[in-house]
């Protein structure tokens, strides 16, 4: 094997001068609060912000509710703006700044999620809208007179009579209902439905002087079309039929306007089987031409918007980190505005005076408020959601960075043990993301399947490999799975581990692996055809025979032609070899599964897979399924459940506290 190069960067300098001896529970963890949906008023004054708020333990279980904050950016003040008990998201401004619209559920008022519109100079908020399916998304139009939304098209009468009646059968592929796209006047009430044409409306943005709209829309209305089949169109503000606007293929992401409304720009794919939207296609309205701004950009694109008729802004993700940079709409050099702050997520621009607000997390908490300007590139922190967590030991993420087997540089984080003590050996968890189309980034990396910093107070040292196939890399990087499902991506973490024991850092003999969906997906793998590199596994939503997952999830093309880029059943051999069930005669790795009940991504059919054969091949395992859950946990019991579970296999077999 290749000797590895080891490079460790220290991101966070240590916390002096006060003691942390708080434990970090399970029932802290599922606990938590975060800031979401950050949007900046017109005038870069103040901030409307949401809030996750998990249920406890005690009341009836349910999702996450979410409430709407309030806050002054010069004072820090902040005033929740919804009602307690009742979910409300999404806040938007509305142009001038005089409402607040946002996203609620109150069955008092209406059984489905609505649109509400609260005056900013006081007065209460009032429903706006009366969909029977429920509201999906919204936009204000430039005036600030009408808001567009989506919703699904009901059932006609006939349908909702034979159902009412018995008749629910399900024919598949032919009974899902369309979003369609609506406008409703703000005044009036009156709402009127634009396109009638059989196209799902997935996302759209008004155009600068509120004549139209582009719309991302595809011939079919179920998750794979929307994954990797929408196309953009425009669509008259007063309803009609849609023209197609330029050809593209793959995934689709992000769409603006340039101020004067001659160009826009977008996220997308730079070709079919390009498994993220994360590059900058900037497209004339008028002779539709198109250019790829980013191309040969090492990093992915996540956010983008114009900061005048001739530049972007745009954030993405950067190996480890998350950045902010601006572009050229002619393409060019990039110009750093954020590189060195907090790992953040929703984004909001103010162009009146170039203020920008973020949700971001760091090692220390989840996501808070932050804001700054584009001149100082400094982001101020104006949220403290979880004060509990500031008496807990965290510890800091390195960068790690090895050779792999063929060559490549591979990086990923390492969150080093409490207590930490050079020249010793620890115990390790190699934690595996999803996707495979993402990556680690050092923000907050704890949760009910990701163990970061429960596991670290515990004695483990965490992995956090961004193998081949992550985001943050470039295209290039993120297609170099491609016809290897599982092999050299795979042998990446593999090179990590044993790069990390040459190091003097880990225990061989007390490595585990975990993960969910696609991490799911590799902790089966490693409990199988690798079964003698980890002394324990958990898995959740993970995918077990790639075959028959391939014929019931409800994302076959994505998988097919972004993940790794070949047609499942024209190589019947090479996926079912690299499907773990294959090698279960090779498998000895204690394994935990846990999976949702009405998991659809990955249905629960490969839980059950993997468990009869761990079960056949005598092979310590627990399996766990959970009823109303899909393809994640929502309820807070779920989630302290499979947390404890995990964390009690973990002690047996890696910590082998019981030994």
């Amino acid at each position: 094997m290749l000797r590895k190069q080891f490079i460790v960067l220290f991101l966070f300098l240590p916390i002096l001068g006060f003691s942390q001896d708080e434990e970090l529970t399970p029932e802290l963890v599922v606990g938590l609060k975060s800031a979401g949906s950050v949007e900046l008023s017109p005038n870069g004054e103040r901030i409307v912000y949401h809030v996750r708020e998990p249920r406890s333990i005690d009341e009836e279980p349910g999702p996450a509710r979410f409430s709407i904050w309030l806050l002054d950016r010069s004072t820090d003040e902040k005033r929740r703006l919804s009602e307690t008990g009742i979910s409300s998201r999404s806040p938007q401004w509305s142009p001038d700044g005089s409402y607040i619209a946002f996203l609620s559920q109150r069955r008092e008022h209406h059984s489905q999620t609505q649109i509400y519109v609260l005056p900013t100079y006081g007065g209460e908020a009032y429903q706006l809208t009366s969909s029977p399916t429920g509201i999906r998304d919204f936009t204000w139009s430039p005036d600030g007179t009408k808001i567009a939304y989506t919703a699904i098209e009901p059932l006609t009468d006939e349908q909702q009579d034979a159902r009412d009646r018995g008749f629910t059968q399900r024919v598949i592929d032919q009974e899902d209902r369309f979003h369609r796209l609506h406008v409703i006047d703000v005044d009036t009430k009156e709402s009127e439905l634009l396109n009638e044409e059989n196209l799902a409306v997935w996302d759209f943005e008004w155009s600068p002087d509120g004549s139209q709209f582009i719309v991302q829309a595809s011939d079919r209305p179920d998750v794979d079309y929307l994954f990797m089949f929408t196309s953009m169109y425009f669509l008259p503000a007063t309803g009609g039929e849609m023209e197609k606007f330029i050809e593209t293929e793959g995934k689709l992401g992000t769409m603006a306007w340039s101020p004067d409304g001659s160009r826009i720009a977008y996220m997308g794919a730079t070709a079919l089987n390009d498994p993220t939207d994360g590059s900058i296609f900037i497209a004339s309205v008028d002779d539709r031409e198109t250019q790829n701004i980013t191309e040969g950009y090492e990093g992915t694109v996540t956010w983008l918007a114009w900061l005048d008729d001739e530049s972007i802004l745009f954030t993405s993700e950067e190996r480890q980190h998350t950045v902010a940079r601006s572009i050229p709409a002619d393409g060019g050099e990039m110009t750093p505005i954020l590189m060195d702050g907090p790992n953040f997520s929703s984004f909001s621009y103010s162009r009146e005076n170039d203020i920008i607000a973020t949700a971001a997390s760091t090692h220390e908490h989840p996501n808070e408020v932050y804001s700054g300007t584009i001149e100082t590139g400094v982001m101020e922190r104006h949220t403290d959601t979880n004060p509990e967590l500031a008496d807990i030991w965290l510890g800091e993420y390195d960068v790690v960075k090895w050779e792999a087997e063929d060559g490549w540089i591979i990086e990923g984080l390492l969150l080093k043990p409490k207590e930490y003590r050079e020249g010793e050996r620890y115990p390790l968890l190699a934690q595996i993301h999803g996707g495979p189309e993402a990556a680690y980034t050092d923000g907050w990396n704890t949760t009910y399947n990701r163990w970061g910093h429960i596991l670290a107070q515990r004695g483990v040292m965490v992995f956090f490999p961004n193998y081949r196939a992550s985001t943050g890399r470039g295209v290039e990087f993120a297609m170099a799975n491609h016809r290897d499902l599982a092999g050299q991506e795979f042998q990446d973490v593999l090179d990590g581990i044993d790069y990390l024991i040459d190091e003097g850092l880990v225990d061989p003999e007390r490595v585990g692996i975990g993960g969910a969906s696609y991490g799911g997906y590799f902790s089966a793998w490693g409990a199988t055809r690798h079964s003698d590199r980890f002394a324990v596994a958990v898995t959740f939503a993970g995918a077990s025979n790639r075959i028959s997952s391939a014929g019931t999830t409800d994302a076959v093309h994505e998988f097919s032609l972004v993940h790794w880029d070949l047609r499942i059943y024209d190589h019947f051999d090479l996926v079912f070899d690299r499907s773990p069930i294959a090698h279960i005669h090779n498998a000895d790795t204690p394994v935990l599964i846990g999976h949702g009940e009405n998991d659809r991504r990955v249905d629960p059919g490969q839980a059950w897979e993997l468990y009869r054969a761990l079960q056949y091949a005598g092979v310590e395992t627990e399996f766990v399924l959970y009823p109303g859950a899909g393809h994640g946990l929502t309820t807070v019991q779920h989630q302290l459940d499979f947390l404890n579970r995990s964390l009690r296999w973990f002690d047996r077999y890696l910590l082998r506290n019981d030994i």
